[in-house]
């Protein structure tokens, strides 16, 4: 072949300078790898505190913990990529060292602080109101209340996750599914290993991760007297359906239910994504199970629902209590004033004149009303109250102060207590029920001489626990009630142990002016609507300012004191007919207690003594081969 007839062959073109794909991806997409888990685990705390008071978003519970589950299964590390060739080293370095996540490497600890971000992001959103008594006390709170959380994402890290990684792509996957894969899957394994793909394994990871939620939330209850308020079930308070379950479960059984909900979202997305990049879709029975188990707890409650209207409607049932209650409004620099006393007394001299033209059976005063205690010799309570109950004729139930007297007639212990007088009482005899579960920071300070200085003088001396559930009796007619004060209605154990001494009413007396006019007071309501199911017994709730409301066994609220303006804070009288049962019975949640949830942690102890099982055959696998 000559030179003229040969084929043209141009010297290649040198080759362009090939930009790694993850550099192509921009410093904003890897700033947004780097900081996504921590955003989610924010997002998740605010999303808690959405489905509370006074917000209200029900939904927000549905899906609250799903980016917080995400950001915990998601991948512990995101690789930097190769600088390109004409990338400038110091610039690259300077950049580099900006984005590289900074988060442990070990699982659990990624776990553990991504679940400790969500519970401060909600602990110091949705009890901002603890700012009112004092922002030094709200904040530290905010940092052991978050170690609760923190348990939930360092279980959910180690035990109730995905072991293996999910599949690579069988062909080119739908653009839209990238962006999830990147951020939730980054590095794809062998086709077919990943648990997600199977419908068990998602029901396992969501009982174990629900298990574990409604397990922190019963612990938060319990350790150090308990605080377990907005619980991730309280957001369904205003659903009357689904909190009928409650009366076999407690709270616990919602919060396990919601929570069940967001692991299946989690699974369902992410294996939705991998089966569209591996060209495999099947049926999702996990998801379709979840859904009947929700339909199945909601249909439920509408034929419990149904079956007490029936039961109410029945001679003999109930007996009609006609109660009022006397909200006085009195602020709180003025209700421990010694020179506004005479005013406090005329106050409700006047009120409960006024509440005696509805001809009640029962007359509540708030927690503290009085001034100054029962038996204090300062003022004349004892022969005050006694003046109002031969007044009205009707039966007092008020909050005061007791004591304990020592041999030389000091008080040696102060309490926080309820009191009845009953008309006709000839004896002029008082039941008294002292408060058992105090509020630390509001009623006694932990550790004073560490904490004391925080608090000042808002706190200037602690009460004394009580030693026993109390249960008066009414006269005219016959009726046995459970006194709770203050944030005691937000307990379950503490409401249902006067149930088992036989109470049929519950009554809830509370001093809310500590906190002003925020959502306190409506948080603690939507609270107590769950100890009317779980025991069957109705709740009258009598505040100095804040939510008085009556409201029935079933967890409806029937009657709620607002002013003209449609406020619930003000000076008001609330009276009505409350039925109450004549011969209750008790649920399964009065006589066993918080057993579902007891149960959920038997759970999880059962999850970490598995995986501390299996951590321990794989490090002797080593140990075996060197030997």
């Amino acid at each position: 072949m000559t030179a003229a007839t040969a084929p043209h062959n141009p010297a290649p073109r040198a080759p362009r300078t090939m930009v790694p794909p993850r550099w192509r991806e921009g410093w904003a997409w890897l700033a947004l790898r780097r900081w996504w888990p921590w955003l989610a685990a924010v997002t998740s705390g605010g999303l808690l505190t959405l489905g509370l008071e006074p917000w209200n978003q029900e939904w927000v519970c549905w899906v609250a913990l799903t980016p917080l589950i995400a950001a915990i299964w998601a991948h512990e590390r995101v690789t930097m990529p190769v600088p390109p060739p004409a990338a400038p080293t110091g610039v690259w370095r300077h950049w580099s060292r900006r984005l590289r996540p900074r988060v442990p490497r070990e699982r659990w600890a990624r776990g553990f602080l991504l679940g400790y971000t969500t519970g401060l992001a909600f602990y110091w959103t949705a009890f901002y109101w603890l700012t009112q008594v004092t922002e030094p006390g709200w904040f530290i709170l905010g940092f052991y209340m978050a170690l609760y959380p923190a348990l939930f994402g360092w279980f959910v890290a180690t035990v109730a996750r995905p072991w293996a990684a999910p599949p690579a792509p069988a062909g080119p996957a739908p653009a839209w599914t990238r962006p999830v894969a990147r951020l939730f899957v980054l590095n794809p394994a062998p086709a077919g290993r990943s648990p997600l793909l199977r419908s068990r394994w998602n029901l396992v990871f969501a009982f174990l991760g629900a298990s574990a939620w409604t397990t922190q939330e019963w612990l938060r209850g319990l350790v150090f007297t308990g605080w377990g308020w907005n619980n991730l079930g309280v957001a369904l308070h205003r659903n009357l359906p689904f909190i009928q379950v409650a009366e076999w479960t407690g709270i616990g059984g919602l919060s396990f239910l919601a929570a069940f909900v967001n692991f299946i979202l989690v699974a369902t997305v992410a294996r939705f994504v991998l089966e569209l990049r591996a060209h495999r879709v099947r049926a999702h029975f996990d998801f379709t199970l979840t859904l009947a188990a929700v339909m199945l707890v909601f249909t439920f409650g509408i034929r419990v629902l149904g079956r007490s209207g029936r039961e109410a409607n029945q001679p003999g049932v109930m007996i009609p209590l006609r109660v009022a209650c006397v909200q006085a409004n009195i602020a709180q620099t003025e209700k421990w004033s010694r020179e506004f006393a005479d005013s406090i007394y005329q106050t409700f001299a006047d009120l409960s004149a006024e509440a005696a033209a509805s001809h009640p059976q029962l007359l509540l005063w708030p927690e503290a009303a009085t001034p100054y205690g029962m038996y204090d010799g300062a003022g004349d309570t004892f022969g005050f109250t006694h003046e109002v109950v031969r007044h009205t004729g009707a039966n007092l139930l008020f909050g005061s102060l007791d004591y304990d007297f020592g041999p030389d007639g000091r008080a040696q212990a102060d309490y926080n207590a309820a009191m009845m007088l009953v008309p006709g009482d000839n004896e002029r005899r008082v039941q008294v029920y002292r408060k058992l579960h105090l509020v630390p920071f509001g009623e006694y300070v932990p550790a004073r001489a560490l904490f004391g200085a925080i608090i000042g003088d808002k706190v200037p001396s602690d009460f004394s626990v009580g030693d026993a559930p109390g249960v008066f009796e009414t006269a005219n007619p016959v009726v046995r009630v459970a006194p709770l004060v203050c944030f005691e209605d937000t307990i379950g154990r503490l409401a249902r142990q006067p149930v088992l001494l036989g109470a049929q009413l519950l009554v809830n007396i509370t001093n809310d002016g500590w906190f002003g006019h925020t959502a306190a007071n409506r948080q603690q309501m939507s609270e107590a609507v769950f100890r009317t199911v779980e025991n069957r017994r109705p709740l009258v709730s009598c505040a100095n300012t804040g939510v008085t409301a009556f409201v029935n066994r079933d967890g409806r609220v029937t009657q709620i004191l607002r002013g003209a303006d449609g406020s619930v804070f003000g000076r008001g009288i609330l009276s009505g007919v409350v039925p109450v049962p004549a011969n209750p019975g008790f649920t399964f949640y009065t006589r066993h207690g918080e057993a579902f949830s007891a149960a959920c942690a038997g759970v999880m102890a059962l999850g970490w003594f598995f995986a501390a099982w299996r951590f321990l055959r794989r490090m002797m696998v080593p140990w075996k081969a060197r030997r």
